[in-house]
């Protein structure tokens, strides 16, 4: 009995921790965006800004803020899109598998129904902002 009620313990707090990874911070750094078939990747700053269950990306060199509800387990963060000027369709899924080492976040690319998205250069780490 003790034995479960740890386990489940140490479960929760992982889960919960992991979440408070993103919950209600900022990211900055810079995207490869591709401009079309053949055409080169055009890097792009962007800030991730995490709210509790909510993920809005800001461009500070202009464009429309995308906004998209995210879900994290196990450093997999499943996006969902809400609003934005992509071509990505509203309500498009898209999983990424994160690390956070330090002040650095680093994302990668699981699964995304969405082609734009699933296309966008994600090798460079972002930035905690204070």
């Amino acid at each position: 009995m003790k034995k479960t009620f740890l386990l489940s313990a140490i479960t929760c707090f992982l889960m919960f921790g992991a979440k408070a990874q993103l919950a209600n911070t900022k990211w900055k750094g810079e995207l490869g965006i591709p401009q079309g078939p053949g055409q080169p990747v055009e890097s792009t700053t962007a800030i991730w800004d995490f709210g509790k269950d909510t993920l809005v990306v800001h461009f500070p060199d202009g464009g429309e803020d995308e906004v998209m509800t995210y879900q994290d387990a196990q450093n997999v963060i499943t996006l969902k899109k809400v609003s934005g000027s992509s071509q990505c369709d509203d309500g498009s899924i898209g999983q990424y598998k994160y690390r956070v080492d330090g002040n650095q976040f680093f994302i990668s690319l699981l699964k995304d129904s969405c082609e734009g998205r699933s296309a966008i250069d994600f090798s460079k780490p972002f930035t905690k902002m204070e």
